[in-house]
């Protein structure tokens, strides 16, 4: 797959930031983060409802071999995933989650 290949878009569920409160509870309980900040209003979480994009595991450095990318489409913010380097077949997708993910 080639450098800057779209790979799909994280599918969730939207939530007001004001449920990251609640959505922490039910992560630290199940031991499953999905959630990501979308922008400054809102969140997604696909661990209830979502696509494979939400397997995508982490990475930092020369590992990662994806990128999120937040984009404006039809009057929405969304986000995508595209890769950033050359990538075999078989081989894992990762991305960086951020330096925020891992405080909570």
């Amino acid at each position: 797959m080639p450098k800057s290949t779209a790979i799909g878009e994280y599918i969730a569920e939207l939530f007001p930031n004001e449920f990251n409160e609640q959505l922490d509870i039910v992560q630290k309980h199940r031991h499953l983060n999905y959630t990501f900040t979308l922008n400054a209003d809102h969140i997604l979480d696909s661990a209830w409802v979502g696509n494979d994009t939400r397997y995508l595991n982490h990475a930092q450095g020369e590992g990662e071999n994806t990128t999120a990318e937040i984009q404006w489409v039809s009057g929405e913010h969304r986000i995508l995933f595209f890769t950033t380097r050359y990538i075999k077949k078989g081989e894992e997708l990762l991305f960086n989650y951020g330096e925020n993910y891992w405080l909570g």
